[in-house]
């Protein structure tokens, strides 16, 4: 029976093995964080056909979080292992890309003019993912 050949570099670079671990949890924590204030923006609002962003963008969001719950996982076993530290950033941008989507309807058709900046956050929701699409 075969089993894994990866083995991560016994040196662990500049960042100890503890403090990889603590980065990639935080990730995950501050990516879980993120979509609370989506989760609010999103269903304080009317639910329109005509909006692209409806509560499945946020489900979206939601189900990407189990990337960034793997990526802390393999991040605090391997933390020199690529992969977790993609699955994190993946599941990073997701989340910020659906609280600034959420931010942009709630400031842009929701309540026009309540949310500064909703403009520039619709135009980061629009692009945010490339850099996904580009790292994975």
């Amino acid at each position: 029976m075969r089993t894994s050949t990866y083995e991560a570099p016994k040196d662990g670079g500049d960042v100890s093995a503890r403090t990889a671990a603590r980065l990639g949890w935080l990730l995950f924590a501050l990516a879980a964080l993120l979509l609370v204030p989506a989760a609010v923006l999103n269903l304080r609002r009317p639910q329109y056909a005509d909006i692209s962003f409806t509560t499945g963008e946020l489900a979206l969001g939601v189900a990407f979080l189990g990337f960034g719950w793997f990526g802390a996982l393999i991040v605090s076993r391997w933390p020199a292992n690529p992969i977790g530290w993609l699955l994190s950033a993946l599941s990073l941008g997701s989340a910020l890309t659906t609280l600034a989507a959420e931010y942009a309807v709630y400031g842009l058709i929701t309540r026009p003019g309540a949310a500064p900046g909703a403009g520039a956050l619709a135009w980061l929701a629009s692009w945010q993912f490339a850099p996904s699409s580009v790292c994975c």
